[in-house]
């Protein structure tokens, strides 16, 4: 290579010398260095390969794939049998995660190269992320035949085997992986995984700590070191975690989403508003790994509420999808019964059993089979044993690969398949996008649409989503004719109820209440309330008592001296099983709902209880979910229009004891008869819906 570049002074220089020492850079991790001297090649030799194509990889390294996938593909251009820029390209699609093209790609590199085992590693992640973990096991396997001690195959292989549930495996992947490459930053980061997978949190957090020793610019080992400490408590330490990982990659859309949602819990305000802001940011800019779930708190609409869960839901689009069952319905010839299936991780003490118990219990099995698949725990609790007694068939599969899911759901014949948890924790979502039933419905655990074409139907009411807004959302709405949310009539409730005094209340007083999680409370919010507390002399705000570990409690009430509200009358409740959770309501006057994230079952549970309930409803999902609860319970008088109504309304019935007393009396006789309240009627009309989709699609 005889070509020259002349240089800023008058110079010129051959261009392999400028070339060789961008690549010294590079290759040393130097990319803002290096990259200059590519573009100054380019500007002088625009089509040349090496100044392309090792480019085109920074742009990579640094996140920007779109960019890196067209300088590669103006590499390859020129050279189109260059085996290693195909890799490249197959590993910026990997990123973009178009699995199919990513593996086209490492399939080309080859078949020029059989033995290149960054190739045979990348099709391995290919594969991986398609759900194909036989072959993704076999790839990371070649690669390490082609090149032993490849601490990155290394790495990929212990990914897949703890994917597969075969943690020990895993364990023994990485290690060995260690011991070839001791200190790679990657097998820590891995070996953290399965640590914390096995449930050794502590021994994952030395893990991710040593591999941040060797690496202290990984933003997405910050992140998973920060969920450990998140999920232990930790609340300071994990945004000391997350806040490193955004210092690395501002719009680290994990970071910025678990960190957004930590800070609304503790009541740091200031902090969420910052972070609501690089919110919609990265959502305006389509940055991948925003969860969905953290926006229904914000203040958003339902539009950007899909686009997020569009983004959130391309990542099992690369997912392989089962065949179709042969036929649909039971096992047994004579039975011609509909099959109904429900996955969830909260068939125990959780709201969505109590919620749904009654419903299970009424379905009319002289038409239905039900089945349960359930990735949760056993808590050996009655609302269990209720739960489990219900189904024809209660299937754990904890522990079960999403695939190995997916296939006995397809050997069951299941012609419904409902998701009780949307994009909510734990959810199950890589077995829906495999597409193992004809018919996949989201119902109740998520307040909103899932923007992924795997879910064909989505349950809800003409409240919470009015004719006109069907565009917000990806699925087909079933309109229950009332709420769209079941509650059972055989709840348990304590017949004790302890004193005001023994519940930290006053004797004397309006009780307003919300026990609501505290994530769900804004600072607009709060602010309107201690506005009606001040306007009503001796009244309280009774809430759900935050971790004490965190210092959220501490954060609330300096926010009320702040307001000019003193903090003693702010009464915090702690946590209680369901029965006694349900007898306190009896001490609370009214309910006030948070915007824009509704009480929803803590809403059904008040008004069970013969609290009544005020709400302001937005547009939303989220945020019109208590407006569907009041409107089932026949109470449309508490369904205010404007803020100003919502606080009006609680000062008045703060003062007027007679107009409370007729309203929680027009409560309890509703109780007995509104639709709210009336399992066996929502079942019917739930039924009815499914037998109509089973005409519809002829199952």
């Amino acid at each position: 290579m005889n070509q020259t570049i002349r240089l800023d002074d008058g110079s010129e220089v051959p261009l392999q010398q400028l070339l060789d020492e961008a690549l010294r850079l590079h290759q040393a991790g130097a990319l803002d260095e290096a990259k200059p001297i590519y573009e100054r090649i380019l500007q002088a030799h625009p089509g040349q390969f090496h100044g392309l194509h090792f480019l085109g990889l920074i742009h990579h390294q640094q996140g920007r794939h779109l960019r890196a996938e067209e300088l590669i593909l103006q590499a390859l251009a020129s050279a189109p049998g260059d085996a290693d820029a195909l890799c490249n390209l197959g590993a910026v699609y990997n990123a973009m995660q178009k699995s199919a093209e990513a593996a086209d790609r490492f399939q080309e590199a080859l078949a020029i190269d059989p033995a290149l085992s960054a190739a045979l590693n990348g099709l391995g992640n290919a594969r991986f992320r398609q759900g194909r973990l036989d072959e993704a096991q076999a790839q990371f396997e070649q690669a390490l035949r082609a090149s032993p001690g490849y601490p990155e195959a290394g790495t990929n292989l212990s990914m897949v085997l703890q994917a597969r549930g075969d943690l020990e495996s895993a364990e023994q992947a990485v290690r060995k992986a260690l011991q070839a490459a001791t200190g790679h930053s990657g097998c820590l980061a891995q070996l953290g995984s399965v640590l914390a997978a096995k449930g050794d949190r502590q021994e994952a957090v030395s893990a991710y700590q040593a591999s941040l020793k060797t690496v202290p610019d990984n933003a997405d080992s910050w992140y998973n070191l920060g969920l450990l400490l998140d999920d232990a408590r930790m609340a300071g330490e994990a945004l000391s975690c997350y806040g490193r990982a955004m210092q690395i990659e501002p719009l680290h859309g994990g970071a910025i989403s678990v960190s957004l949602f930590l800070r609304r819990a503790l009541f740091d305000w200031d902090g969420a508003e910052r972070l609501s802001q690089q919110y919609f940011q990265a959502l305006e800019q389509g940055v991948g790994g925003l969860t969905p779930f953290s926006l229904t708190l914000e203040h958003s609409t339902a539009q950007q509420q899909r686009h997020c869960a569009e983004l959130w839901a391309r990542q099992f689009s690369g997912i392989g999808k089962l065949p179709p069952a042969e036929k649909s319905g039971t096992n047994q010839p004579d039975d011609d019964r509909l099959t109904l299936a429900y996955v969830s991780a909260d068939f125990y003490q959780h709201p969505t059993a109590y919620l749904m118990a009654g419903l299970f219990e009424a379905h009319d099995h002289s038409k239905l089979r039900l089945i349960a698949y359930s990735n949760g725990p056993d808590d050996g609790s009655a609302i269990r044993r209720r739960v489990m007694a219900a189904f024809d068939e209660f299937v754990d599969v904890s522990g079960w690969t999403s695939m190995k899911i997916a296939e006995r759901i397809r050997a069951d014949r299941v012609d419904i398949l409902v998701d009780l948890k949307g994009y909510t924790l734990d959810a199950m979502t890589e077995v829906f996008a495999r597409r193992p039933a004809p018919v996949q419905i989201s119902f109740l655990g998520y307040p909103g649409t899932m923007g992924a074409e795997f879910i064909d139907y989505l349950i809800a009411d003409g409240f919470v989503i009015p004719d006109g807004s069907e565009s917000a959302y990806s699925e087909k709405i079933i309109r229950l004719p009332d709420s769209y949310q079941v509650n059972d009539r055989d709840r348990e409730t304590a017949t004790d109820t302890p004193s005001r005094t023994e519940l930290g209340l006053p004797d004397q007083g309006m009780v307003y209440c919300c026990f609501n999680a505290s994530q769900k409370i804004t600072r607009q919010t709060f602010a309107r309330w201690v506005e009606i507390l001040n306007a009503v002399p001796g009244s309280v705000l009774w809430l759900l008592d935050p971790d004490p570990r965190w210092p959220a409690k501490d954060h609330l009430r300096s926010s009320a001296k702040d307001l000019g509200l003193a903090p003693e009358r702010l009464i915090f409740a702690k946590k209680l099983e369901q029965k006694q959770y349900l007898a306190t309501y009896r001490h609370a006057d009214l309910f006030l709902d948070t915007l824009p994230y509704n009480a929803h079952t803590t809403a059904s549970d008040a008004l069970w209880m013969g609290c009544p309930v005020l709400t302001l409803p937005g547009d939303t999902f989220a945020s019109r979910v208590a407006g569907s609860i009041l409107t089932a319970a026949e109470l449309p008088e508490l369904i205010m229009n404007s803020a100003q109504e919502y606080r009006d309304m609680a000062i008045h019935l703060g003062h007027d004891k007679q107009d409370l007393a007729d309203l929680k009396k027009k409560l309890a006789r509703k109780r007995e008869t509104c639709a709210l309240f009336d399992t066996g009627k929502f079942t019917r009309g739930f039924e009815k819906a499914l037998l109509d989709i089973s005409s519809e699609r002829d199952l």
